[in-house]
């Protein structure tokens, strides 16, 4: 019995946190969070299906070392996702014209349905002015080389 002594009181515990969730002060806490979450959202300057672009180019390093050449300042894309963290509101964005180098220094376009979604704050976007061809893209590569 003495071995069960540690899980009874685990059982307790469980069952003392579920008490003080359905309280009705937990639970209109809880309510209260999910309406600050949702109002925060509505009022984002970007939505999901909003087109944007980027006001400044990002360092890309890392895992964005290889997305320099089209991460570039003006780049247009989609939001596909609106998220809150610690920091603040925080958006995904799919680039029109994602694209690859490949070892021989040639530029492929990466079809939209392999896109990947890079986040940004709001300060790095703007609601969208024009798009940047492939062509152009290489243009600004060539001159970043």
């Amino acid at each position: 019995m003495k071995d069960m002594k540690p899980m009874l009181d685990g059982l307790q515990r469980i069952e003392d946190g579920m008490k003080m969730i359905q309280s009705a002060q937990v639970s209109w806490n809880v309510q209260c969070l999910v309406k600050a979450y949702e109002l925060a959202i509505e009022l984002a300057p970007f939505h999901v299906g909003d087109r944007v672009y980027l006001t400044k180019a990002p360092i890309c390093s890392g895992g964005w070392a290889d997305s320099k050449h089209f991460l570039v300042k003006d780049a247009e894309g989609i939001v596909i996702n609106v998220d809150i963290d610690p920091d603040g509101l925080s958006y995904g964005v799919k680039f029109t014209d994602e694209s690859w180098i490949d070892d021989k220094d040639i530029m492929h376009k990466v079809e939209s349905a392999n896109t990947h979604m890079f986040c940004f704050r709001a300060s790095w976007l703007s609601k969208t002015k024009g798009i940047i061809s492939i062509e152009d893209q290489k243009k600004m590569y060539r001159e970043r080389k």
